[in-house]
């Protein structure tokens, strides 16, 4: 329905200007009813990709996510591989227990 009125409204826009510059016309630049052209979509054509992202992808990326941030910490806060991984993790999944709180 959205799609509908928005086709309608850029009909009624490009027609108004049509009839106004007479260029457009001149070059054949025609205008069409676009209520022609709607089809109402259902429920299957929505669904742009039923494939999915593979479990193990996310997995590694969000591991590999939370390592970057564990080194990132332990260098610059000077905090153990351990407690930078716990931090990362911790603040990846916005849990936020204030346990540990940076420095710098």
């Amino acid at each position: 329905m959205l799609y509908r009125n928005m086709q309608l409204q850029k009909f009624r826009l490009v027609k108004k200007l049509w009839k106004i510059c007479p260029l457009l016309r001149r070059f054949g630049i025609t205008v069409e009813d676009p209520s022609a052209e709607v089809v109402s979509l259902g429920y299957e054509d929505l669904i742009l990709d039923e494939r999915g992202i593979p479990v193990f992808l996310v997995l590694s990326i969000m591991l590999m996510y939370i390592a970057f941030g564990a080194v990132l910490f332990s260098v610059l806060e000077n905090w153990g591989f351990i407690d930078s991984f716990y931090f990362s993790f911790i603040s990846l999944t916005t849990v936020g227990f204030g346990d540990l709180i940076p420095q710098n």
